[in-house]
């Protein structure tokens, strides 16, 4: 399973689980804060759980989204090339992490980099 996909299942459970602790919370009303009556303290439980669960779900997917995991390429990439006359340079990062490309060029020259994928293959 991917980070990317451990990382989601967890904002998921997170959110899941911060709305029944409120909503839990809130039908208990420890504080005595809430109305007495319970469709009221249900609905005002409810809105607050909703409101807790949301925020933890867009915080969680700041996180999950950040992940190197979970773009294209599985980490940073950074290619640079020079190519003058008919030289022709191709780049292509695998899904091996943190990938940095350097390739200059000149004449007739053909340059072919490819980053190695994650399980350590050569990524051709």
């Amino acid at each position: 399973m991917s980070h990317a996909v451990v990382r989601w299942s967890a904002v998921v459970a997170g959110s899941v689980a911060a709305f029944a602790l409120c909503l839990w919370l809130a039908w208990e009303d420890p504080a005595g804060l809430l109305p007495t009556d319970e469709g009221d303290r249900l609905t005002v439980g409810t809105a607050f759980a909703g409101v807790v669960a949301a925020t933890v779900g867009a915080a969680g997917g700041w996180w999950a989204a950040r992940s190197p995991e979970s773009g294209p390429g599985g980490g940073r990439v950074r290619q640079r090339a020079n190519a003058s006359g008919r030289a022709r340079v191709t780049q292509e990062a695998g899904a091996g992490g943190d990938v940095d490309q350097r390739a200059k060029a000149s004449g007739g020259a053909r340059i072919t980099q490819r980053a190695p994928e994650r399980d350590g293959g050569d990524g051709a």
